[in-house]
């Protein structure tokens, strides 16, 4: 049998077994993924290329002395089609490291419900400089093959990823933990949280209507990402 018919045929055997996911998959589906051709478990990782589905999104909560307001990324055409090429490590864990892959996300498409808000988060992350805000992934890790199937948000962080996020022109490395992960059918869609500190990236909180409003430091950037394997 070839390779391939090999692999497809692990594929399918283990998602019979165990749903799976894109970027992680199983415990079993790593095993099954790093055998060769010959069925021998000799390789310790496997090449992944995983795409970003269209119905991801992104958010980021600020909020002020008086008020909250989220400002959300949904462009379908900027999800669409990204590719991350990563390497699954085989252990007790799960893990994927990142070869390549990085979502450019522009500031002007963010709404944050109202066009004077709208401009005032431009203003804040200095869009007219730097237009976009990139997330770069570095890694992704589960703490136990369990957590793939993690469904309801326990405020409980069951895995993270590592990303580069950069922010008005200055990257800064952060740890962005994931709270919910659902695998079915060679997809996987997470959902995670990370509060940053303005400050660290250059930005000064504004201060509106002659200082009776005031925008705190901290911001919860807010993602649900969507991938499938290929």
């Amino acid at each position: 049998m070839s390779e391939f018919n090999l692999l497809s045929s692990l594929f399918y055997r283990i998602i019979s077994i165990k749903s799976l996911f894109v970027i992680v998959f199983s415990l079993n589906s790593i095993v099954g993924f790093s055998q060769g051709s010959n069925g021998s478990d000799d390789s310790s990782s496997a090449l992944l290329d995983i795409k970003l589905l269209k119905d991801s999104n992104l958010g980021i909560f600020v909020e002020t002395n008086v008020n909250s307001f989220v400002c959300e990324f949904s462009d379908e055409d900027t999800y669409k089609g990204t590719l991350f090429k990563g390497t699954m490590e085989n252990s007790d864990e799960v893990e994927v490291l990142f070869k390549k892959g990085g979502i450019k996300l522009p500031v002007n498409k963010f709404d944050c419900g109202k066009n004077m808000m709208n401009n005032d988060f431009r203003e804040l992350l200095k869009s007219d400089k730097y237009p976009n805000i990139k997330l770069e992934f570095i890694k992704a890790f589960w703490y136990d093959q369990d957590n793939l199937n993690s469904k309801t948000d326990r405020n409980k962080e069951i895995g993270y990823f590592i990303i580069n996020l950069t922010v008005a022109g200055k990257t800064q490395k952060e740890k962005v933990p994931i709270y919910t992960t659902e695998t079915q059918a060679g997809q996987l869609k997470c959902t995670g949280r990370v509060r940053i500190n303005m400050k660290e990236f250059g930005l000064k909180p504004p201060v509106k209507f002659l200082g009776t409003v005031k925008v705190k430091e901290h911001i919860e950037v807010r993602f649900n990402l969507h991938f499938i394997r290929l």
